[in-house]
């Protein structure tokens, strides 16, 4: 018979909370969710110093991404991004400027007529794939109508609107060229 013996580790109370969690929703105890990971460490790392050099690697991998990232200029993309939302001057902005060509505004109006002829109302996740954007933001749109006077109730993720579907699909193109 294999002889066992006992370790006992301390964690504080959240970490603790959070291991016993994990084991009953695994359907496991914590003891032998911490034998299967010491195990697979050490089958699959072995050995410490191993480790740390995969991590020395890793550092210097790191290193030239971030120089790579730096001489490509995406940082500064990023922070015209972020000044775009408003993160870098402290006060969110209003309206998000997404510029659109011609032709994809028309091929989007297509779209979002089609799919108002079609349901006869406005599925909120229809209608943001016609835009090709997310659901949230179709929503905006379809509060940005009611704000320019279409009449209708949201229910269920669909805008049953009360205006004719042209009207709608009218108000709605007229968005869809602020775009």
């Amino acid at each position: 018979m294999k002889r066992t013996e006992r370790i006992n580790i301390s964690v504080d109370p959240e970490m603790s909370d959070e291991w016993r969690d994990w084991a009953d929703g695994l359907g496991a105890s914590v003891s032998e969710l911490v034998r299967k990971s010491m195990k697979f460490v050490k089958n699959n790392i072995g050995d410490l110093a191993k480790l740390e050099r995969l991590g020395h690697k890793l550092e210097i991998m790191g290193e030239d991404i971030e120089q790579a990232l730096k001489d490509s200029g995406i940082e500064e993309i990023g922070e015209k991004i972020e000044e775009q939302f408003g993160k870098k001057k402290g006060k969110p902005k209003n309206k998000i400027t997404i510029i659109l060509n011609p032709d994809k505004k028309e091929r989007i109006k297509k779209r979002v007529s089609g799919l108002i002829k079609l349901h006869n109302n406005l599925p909120i996740e229809k209608l943001a794939q016609a835009l090709d954007k997310s659901n949230e933001e179709a929503e905006n749109l379809v509060y940005e109508l009611v704000a320019i006077g279409i009449k209708g109730t949201l229910d269920g993720g669909v805008f049953k609107f009360t205006d004719t579907s042209e009207e709608v699909i009218l108000k709605l193109n007229e968005l869809i060229d602020k775009m």
